[in-house]
């Protein structure tokens, strides 16, 4: 961008300001760098004529010729002791140069606490001071900026409005001045009118003009009425407060080391360049321009680009602007004679500019990052203080022990963990292994998330914030080592720590075990949004279960896929927090009383058992923010411990009976449902989920006197998918019978509070409940969901009448020889908004599987495409690639912004660039040997190709066609000559995914992998051409290691089938190209990546139905061409064994309702494309780029925003910074 005329330009940690020519400042400007500041007189981008320079406690005037001293004219300081005094020598017109520099409205600067600004909302940055401490506090002086709607407002302030004499307003242009009552000009003002440059002097009445006094396009005429209005002071003596002495630019040195670092000012050169000029080593690579600027503060006065921050860099240089503008705020009193006030404005709009990015832009300017590190100044770090005044009064000495967060300066890191070593694993410095090195840092680290999730949640009920919960039936969270330390900033400091104490980070993370907390995609969704919710400053909690064990540990025994326990707990979890005072009774059985008060039926649950609730939390802590919030799940445990008089009678077993028939019900991950004391046992989950979780949430919002009226304005609910849906008519029942509302009350506020997201189109995974079992476990529960459907049935009558369709399709109860309860109809009528997880899915949910509740309630619908959590999927588990992108880019926002790797689109045509990402990508593929090596035995070759497929084992992910390709192509490789095989890529194809324990065809594909691995991994002929490996237990720390290293990753499901899918975003975020159909995510992904750059095959959705019936109508053998029945008659055969017939069947009989007969052809065929385009790396490495670098959108920050935006109508609450020094921190006390 080319700054003319008047402009602002942030570059190198350096601000400049002036008159601009052709890029570099010519005429009177502004340099700050460092806290040091010079104002003067520029030529072609250097100092040349006479200047100020404000450093350390000085002043000092001098003369410069192209950036060099030549004269010395006053040095003095501050408190205006003269250290050299040449004025005497100097001519009168020099001295009336310095004269007005000296009284500049560049140079009328203070510095004051950043504590006095606050964050109003998204668009509005407030700074104020309290007139008075006598006086009411809401009563200010103060400064408003509003970005939204481009307005600044200066003067007395009553509850954030102007209310006052002698207020001024700038908006696009216009400004005002005068006096202001609720905001708006009331009495004898002044008005500017841009688009007419004409001053008025007007009676106002609410910012409308009653009487003009005097219009005039001179504002000289109208000065002396200017003058006459009072303006208050803002800026006095007691906010002054001493511009420090420079870290970096000491007095001795100072200088040399101006002229070097000044004198190349040269905005014009790119940051690349910039750095080769500059004298200062590892200068952070921080670059803004504002500009052109021609008028004050029009449409255009901004234009901000990115951010680009070096990671490595000197430990104090890193922090200079952070902090800088985390202690210090540069203004400039207003000076009304010329009605400017641009210096003001370029730090107010910058600073605000910074804190109002959502974090998908960039990162709050004062994150966590900048109190990290070595830096000893950094290490005695006052946390903000909420309480009262009383509370203070009476705990004063543990207040004030409690006042600063832990230090993470080396030493202390290693003081905290050997004290954990010693005092809460009990172990002595002669027994101490890598298992509890790795349990003390993760207290260590937990430690400092306590700390941030206990100021974060005071803040939050401070604030009075609306929050939304999360609740969730599974939650993949994974390990949580490193993505802690990467989230809180300390990977560097920890690294050195535990070095030093004989171990390494790296190995430490391996001994952690993954959180068995759920099974596939929607439990590791759940997890992503946590991360991003933390990380954008929602206030939010999830809700889920503290499963014993996990769904099972996958164990590969003759190929069979064995399940075996996965008892994660065995060796404890040091994350978690056991809050034996959070605990709520949950009630089963029983039966429901009826009564009547002042002519009111009332209905009243007896249960038949109660058991209790215990909440264990998860500190969920955001990337480089101070807020933390929590993953909080149940474990059930019974409410008597133990039956002491059956144990006196000599009946242990049944002492114990209790005990065990509560914890049953938190022990495993989706129990076997096949059985009615299985489905019993899931149902009694789900509702241990909502039961106790809205307990938690209405213990909150009690905490404030309120009408109920208002709990949608502070409680938004997410249901992720149907399992927590019994939260609808929980809530309701508690309304009801509990709080003695009505039941249109009651509704209304049901209606207004929770969300759904809707995860299937397929109908048969629909979650249902019998009515039978549900009444026998929930008999009030049962009588409220009829009373539901009443309701609403007669609400489809009014608007449908004489639709019997409409009102069976409808129904939450699903007629038939068993009753059910449609759990999925429950969610949509009790919400206020539905959506979808892809846009293919969310239009099949309003054509298809909802269309008769779209039809009733279509502005109900909505898409939110999902997205996964960039600090975990990308950084955290390809660091390789990361800090390349760190180096290219010059700063690490990306991870906060993923659409800043679009700039790097040029490299795709910089060989060198590829050459290093196929480096990474081959380092990753080594890595993957390893653990192949590990866990599965086989040996396989880093410079074949990387095929992977890894998700839930089911038909409709169709792992089966694609184990029939591998069969397909191993038949080719046999039948070709050896010469003729170069046509082949040669190729490495990895399976994994669990099956579920019930689901026999996907075991028996699992089987079917296992043996045509076994086959071709020992054919000597063609294993150095293809080889099959199945990858066992796959889990969220298996996909880390597997991700990173694809070539092609498959995500092949039936057109229509696949709600969204995110696994296809990881591997596209890492550089992996994609095999896949028309559905889900995919269609997404190559609109972003363009469909030259993705594997697209099969049929659409669209034809799905057509191709269905047609296959049903169809002889077997001419439906099923001929590559495929050849693949076919080879199983047969017995070369894989003899028991996969099964297998076969289920799509040779006219079954094949997932089109793997159909598309296997067109899937061949872009298994050649792919052959050939791997032939040419260059190419090759091109697309795989292109993919990772734009893949911005499928961020799980870029989806919480909308869920934020469109569902929960939340916004972030920022908890406020740490400081240096008591005085500054952030109070609220009352």
């Amino acid at each position: 961008m080319l700054l003319k005329e008047k402009g602002y330009y942030w570059s190198n940690g350096s601000f400049y300001y002036g008159q601009w020519i052709d890029n570099k400042i010519s005429g009177m400007g502004l340099f700050i760098n460092n806290d040091n500041i010079i104002v003067g007189q520029f030529n072609n981008g250097l100092l040349h004529g006479y200047c100020q320079l404000i450093y350390s406690n000085k002043f000092k005037y001098c003369k410069y010729e192209n950036g060099q001293q030549v004269g010395l004219i006053k040095y003095e300081y501050f408190n205006g002791e003269i250290i050299v005094d040449n004025t005497q020598t100097q001519d009168q017109e020099e001295l009336d140069i310095i004269n007005k520099l000296n009284h500049s409205y560049f140079l009328i600067l203070m510095k004051t606490q950043l504590k006095n600004w606050k964050l109003v909302n998204q668009t509005q940055l407030y700074f104020s001071t309290i007139i008075n401490q006598n006086q009411n506090e809401n009563r200010r002086i103060g400064v408003l900026y509003d970005t939204k709607q481009n307005k600044f407002e200066y003067g007395y302030f009553l509850n954030q409005q102007l209310d006052g004499k002698g207020g001024i307003i700038f908006e696009s242009g216009d400004k005002y001045i005068g006096d202001f009552k609720n905001g708006q000009l009331n009495g004898i003002g002044i008005f500017y009118n841009k688009s007419e440059n004409q001053y008025t002097q007007s009676r106002f009445n609410n910012n409308e003009i009653v009487e003009i006094i005097k219009q005039s396009k001179d504002p000289i005429s109208l000065r002396n009425q200017w003058h006459q209005i009072p303006i208050p002071e803002l800026i006095n003596k007691n906010h002054m407060t001493p511009i420090k002495q420079s870290n970096y630019y000491s007095s001795k040195n100072y200088n040399s080391k101006l002229s070097k670092s000044i004198s190349p000012m040269r905005p014009t050169i790119s940051v690349k360049k910039q750095a080769m000029y500059s004298q200062i080593k590892n200068y952070p690579n921080i670059e803004y321009k504002f500009g052109s600027i021609q008028s004050h503060f029009g449409k255009d006065d901004l234009n901000i680009i990115k951010p680009y921050r070096s990671k490595q860099i000197n430990s104090y240089i890193k922090q200079t602007l952070d902090n800088y503008i985390n202690n210090y705020l540069m203004m400039t009193k207003i000076n009304l004679s010329y009605f400017t006030i641009d210096c003001f404005f370029v730090y107010k709009q910058f600073i605000y500019k910074y804190l109002k990015m959502s974090a998908s832009e960039s990162k709050t300017l004062m994150s966590r990052k900048s109190f990290c590190g070595s830096n000893s100044n950094m290490n005695q770090l006052f946390r903000p203080e909420f309480g009262s005044t009383q509370s203070l009064a009476n705990h004063e000495r543990l207040w004030h022990l409690m006042q600063n967060y832990l230090p993470s300066d080396k030493k202390s890191i290693q003081e905290q963990i050997v004290n954990h070593v010693e005092f809460s694993l009990a172990r002595t410095r002669f027994d101490f292994h890598q298992v509890h090195c790795y349990q003390a840092v993760s207290h260590s680290i937990r430690d400092r998330l306590i700390e941030s999730f206990n100021d974060t949640q005071l803040y939050f009920h401070e604030q009075d914030c609306k929050r939304v919960y999360y609740l969730s039936i599974e939650f993949l969270i994974g390990r949580c080592l490193q993505n802690a330390v990467g989230n809180l900033g300390l990977q560097d400091a920890y690294t050195d720590a535990v070095q030093e104490l004989g171990y390494k980070l790296e190995d430490l993370y391996d001994e952690e075990v993954d959180p068995a907390l759920g099974n596939g995609g929607l439990g590791r969704l759940a997890a992503c949004f946590l991360d991003s919710l933390a990380t954008l400053n929602y206030p939010a909690f999830g809700y889920g279960i503290r499963y014993s064990y996990g769904i099972f540990k996958q164990l590969i025994q003759n190929g069979q896929q064995v399940e075996a326990p996965d008892y994660w707990l065995e060796k404890g979890n040091p994350w978690e927090i056991e809050r034996l005072d959070v605990q709520y009774p949950v009630k089963f059985y029983g039966k429901v009383v009826k009564r009547y008060e002042n002519g009111q039926e009332k209905s009243l649950w007896e249960a038949g058992e109660t058991i209790v609730a215990r909440a264990y939390d998860t500190p969920i802590p955001g990337y480089m923010t101070f807020n933390t919030i929590a993953l909080r799940l149940w474990r059930s445990v019974p409410a008597n411990e133990f039956d002491f008089t059956s144990f006196n009678e000599g009946d242990y077993f049944k002492s114990l009976e209790a005990r065990e028939k509560a914890e049953y019900i938190t022990s495993v991950l989706y129990p076997n449902d096949n059985s009615y004391a299985g489905k019993e046992l899931r149902l009694k989950q789900e509702y241990l989920l909502v039961s106790a979780t809205l307990q938690d949430i209405i213990r909150r919002f009690k905490k404030v006197r309120r009408d109920w009226s208002t709990l949608p304005e502070k409680v938004a609910i997410q249901l992720n998918d149907t399992h927590p849906s019994l939260a609808i008519v929980e809530l309701l029942r508690i309304l009801i019978d509990q709080e003695g509302m009505t039941h249109a009350n009651a509704w209304d506020i049901i209606s207004k509070t929770f969300g759904y997201t809707n995860h299937t189109v397929l109908p048969e995974a629909l979650e249902k409940w019998g009515v039978d079992l549900l009444g026998s476990l929930l008999p009030r529960h049962l009588e409220i969901i009829y009373f539901i459907n009443l309701i609403f049935l007669n609400k489809v009558s009014a608007k449908f009448p004489g639709d019997t369709h409409k009102l069976s399709a409808l129904s939450l109860i699903e007629e038939g020889p068993v009753k059910k309860i449609r759990m999925a109809n429950l969610s949509i009528i009790g919400s206020h908004m539905v959506n979808g997880v892809a846009r293919i899915h969310s239009d099949l949910l309003k054509t298809d599987l909802f269309k008769d509740h779209y039809e009733m309630r279509p502005k109900k619908f909505i898409n939110i495409t999902n997205g996964v959590a960039p600090r975990r999927w990308l950084r955290s588990c390809n660091q390789q690639l990361a800090k390349l992108y760190d180096e290219w880019l010059g700063t690490d926002e990306w991870v906060l912004n993923m659409d800043m790797l679009k700039t790097l689109e040029d490299k795709c045509e910089d060989q060198l660039a590829l050459i290093q990402f196929m480096k990474i990508k081959r380092n990753n593929k080594l890595r993957l040997i390893k653990w192949v090596r590990q866990y599965c035995n086989v040996e396989v070759n880093a410079d074949t190709l990387f095929d992977i497929q890894v998700k839930r084992i089911h038909e409709y992910k169709r792992q089966f066609m694609n184990i029939l390709y591998v069969i397909y192509r191993y038949l080719l490789l046999k039948d070709t000559p050896t010469e003729g095989r170069r046509k082949f890529a040669p190729r490495t194809v990895f399976f994994g995914g669990k099956a579920a324990p019930g689901y026999l065809n996907a075991k028996r594909i699992i089987k079917l992998i296992n043996s045509v691995a076994e086959v071709i991994n020992h054919d000597l002929d063609t294993n150095h051409y293809l080889k099959v490996v199945f990858l066992p237990n796959y889990n969220v720390s298996s996909a880390e290691i597997i991700i990173p290293a694809s070539d092609i990753s498959q995500h092949i499901s039936t057109a229509g089938t696949e709600a969204s899918g995110t696994s296809n975003m990881k591997f596209v975020m890492n550089g992996g190209i994609i095999l896949g159909t028309w559905d889900g995510a995919n269609i997404e992904i190559a609109e972003e990546v363009g469909l030259d750059n993705i594997f697209i095959f099969g049929a659409r959705e669209e034809e799905v139905g057509k191709l269905i019936d047609n296959m049903k109508n169809s002889d077997p053998y001419q439906y099923i061409q001929k590559p495929l029945w050849n693949v076919i008659q080879t199983i047969r055969s017995g070369i894989f064994g003899h028991d996969h017939h099964g297998l076969l069947d289920s799509i040779t009989n006219r079954n094949d309702f997932y089109l793997v007969g159909h598309d296997f052809y067109h899937y061949a065929q872009a298994q050649i494309k792919i052959d050939q385009l791997y032939q040419d790396k260059i190419s090759w490495a091109k697309k795989a780029f292109y993919n990772s670098i734009r893949s911005g959108k499928f961020s799980s920050d870029r989806t919480i925003h909308e869920y934020a935006q469109k569902i929960w109508n939340i916004k972030p609450i920022v908890v406020p910074q740490p400081t240096a020094n008591k005085q500054d921190r952030f109070k609220i006390q009352k």
